[in-house]
Formats: structure tokens, sequence, C-alpha cells
């Protein structure tokens, strides 16, 4: 099977209770598909959600993944890289997984780092005092000068954007998100950055249910390849 750069990027976009009852353990036939190390971070999990999402989010990956790659879902291996992304233990397209509430977006296709977030406005709201740890001093003097929903909704296109961007390059939950500028002089967006001179990262928002934020970052290029939302 061949993989190459300009390959599309699928999003998939769904809910978890397409997949699975959140409030029932996971099913056998999902927990047969994740290795030990998975499965045993899934027995440390103290919620029931929270395990029914991690099982099925993973099993989901598994099979979108054996799709790509023509073989068996149980044959699908991952490893990490040294910050602790998920990756293929062998050839085939990156990928990359997020979710927030009932929601799950996966993100599969070509050679370069795909990071993809999604999160509740909600969640991001009842966290406003962590701005300061992710907001570079210009955004977060634009953020404190906005009220209500806008003030919300920005924190919450930020927190997305850079958690995307980190995550295409592999850079764990330590990162200094504040050294990373993604509010233009317009008070819009930007569509590329280079952060700390590393790689071009190219970065959009995407569609997510009411109520919540997405955003996907591509690294190693200026350009978004061609996506296919499905």
């Amino acid at each position: 099977f061949f993989f190459n750069d300009t390959a599309t990027t699928e999003i998939y976009i769904f809910p978890y209770t397409t997949l699975s009852d959140l409030d029932r353990e996971p099913s056998p036939v999902d927990l047969a598909l994740l290795d030990d190390r998975e499965r045993a971070c899934v027995t440390r999990l103290r919620r029931r959600p929270d395990r029914a999402r991690a099982v099925t989010g993973r099993a989901a990956l598994r099979r979108l993944l054996a799709v790509r790659l023509g073989v068996d879902p149980c044959t699908v291996r991952l490893t990490t890289g040294c910050w602790g992304k998920p990756r293929l233990d062998g050839e085939g397209p990156e990928f990359n997984l997020s979710h927030a509430g009932a929601w799950v977006h996966l993100a599969i296709g070509g050679r370069r780092g795909l990071g993809i977030d999604i999160e509740s406005l909600a969640a991001i709201g009842a966290a406003e005092s962590v701005a300061p740890a992710v907001l570079s001093p210009g955004e977060l003097a634009a953020w404190a000068g906005l009220d209500g929903a806008r003030r919300q909704h920005l924190l919450a296109r930020l927190w997305t954007s850079k958690e995307a961007v980190a995550k295409s390059i592999g850079l764990g939950l330590g990162a200094d998100l504040r050294s990373l500028q993604l509010l233009g002089q317009d008070g819009g967006m930007v569509r590329q950055v280079v952060w700390d001179g590393v790689l071009p990262i190219a970065l959009t928002g995407i569609p997510a249910a009411p109520g919540y934020v997405a955003a996907l970052a591509v690294a190693g290029t200026h350009d978004l390849p061609a996506l296919r939302f499905c």
C-alpha cells in the first residue's frame, strides 16, 4: 500500500453514542482490539463514561486505519513517540484523535504530522484561569478586552488551535503554548505558523457540533492538503 505527502486527509466527526452507550462498560469486541498497555490505561479510569470513550475511540481508530492499510483491525499495532503521541508501528498514514464530551474527531492521511483538537465551549469557559498559561502576551491582552461569548469563543479558538499545532509536531502537555502567537494583527487567526523555528505548520478551524470548537494542524507545510470530511 503506497502513501504520499499529498494524499487526502480524512476528517471523521461523530458522536460516541453512535458507537457505544457511554453509560455501559466498554464493548468486549472493542476492548479486544486494544493492546495490553491501552487496556491497562482503561482499567485505571474511574468513571464509566471515560472508559467507554477511551475504548470506543481507540477501536474506531484501529478500524479506520485498517481500511487505509488493507488489513484486519486486530493486526494494527500502535506505538508512541518520545512525547507520547500515538503513531503506527511501521509504515502507514499519519493520524490524530481528540474527543470532548460525547464527540470524537479523527484525522487520518499522508505522511505529514497531524494534530486535531476539539473542546467544549462550556469547559473552556469554566477554565478561564488557565488563559495566562496558554495565551501569548498579545493574545492575553486582546482576550482580556472582550467579554461574554466573544471572550469565551476566542479562548476556545486559540486553545484548540495551539493544542492542534503542538500535537502535529508531537509535543507533549509540557509545551510552552505562550510562545506560540496565533492571533494576527487584524484579530483573525493565522493560517500558517513557524513555531520556534522548527517547521512550517498549516492551521485551520474545522466544523464541530454546536457548543464545541475544533482545529486541525498539518506540520511541514505552508498549505493544507485536500480535506475530506466523513
